[in-house]
């Protein structure tokens, strides 16, 4: 007969281990219904990175150096980071060229604040970027 040691951490015995299981339930629970922001979920294939669902950003998505990105028809949903609001574009080039296409970008309760320069609210911003294409767009607030 096999006996089962109760949790321990260290030489200490775990005060309640049934409140240390509710609060990783918890947690869990949270996560599953509140993803992260600024992570998008991907694929790189070659020169294109496949935007592979719906995702949440309060900070701008780059896009590395000579790559496309095809959205798939997914929307990149946009909200004020806590604290503050969202500053500047919602995708940019990280290099000298980017490709974005069939991509469709939601803007959800930001903000009504005007900024200028650089932190100016964008969709798609081609910054120095010797060349780029926008195919397929959708833009909605």
């Amino acid at each position: 007969m096999r006996h089962f040691r109760s949790f321990t951490r260290g030489e200490k015995k775990m005060k309640n281990p049934m409140k240390r299981l509710a609060l990783g339930a918890l947690v869990y629970c949270l996560l599953a219904v509140f993803p992260a922001f600024g992570s998008c979920p991907f694929l790189d294939l070659g020169s294109t990175r496949f935007l592979t669902g719906d995702c949440t950003v309060d900070a701008t998505f780059l896009v590395p150096d000579g790559m496309v990105l095809d959205g798939g028809g997914y929307t990149v949903n946009v909200t004020d980071p806590v604290p503050g609001h969202f500053l500047g574009a919602v995708i940019k080039n990280a290099g000298s060229w980017m490709g974005v296409t069939n991509l469709k970008i939601n803007a959800i309760g930001l903000n009504n604040v005007c900024d200028s320069g650089d932190n100016r609210l964008r969709g798609v911003f081609l910054q120095s970027a010797s060349g780029g294409s926008l195919l397929t767009l959708r833009s909605s607030r």
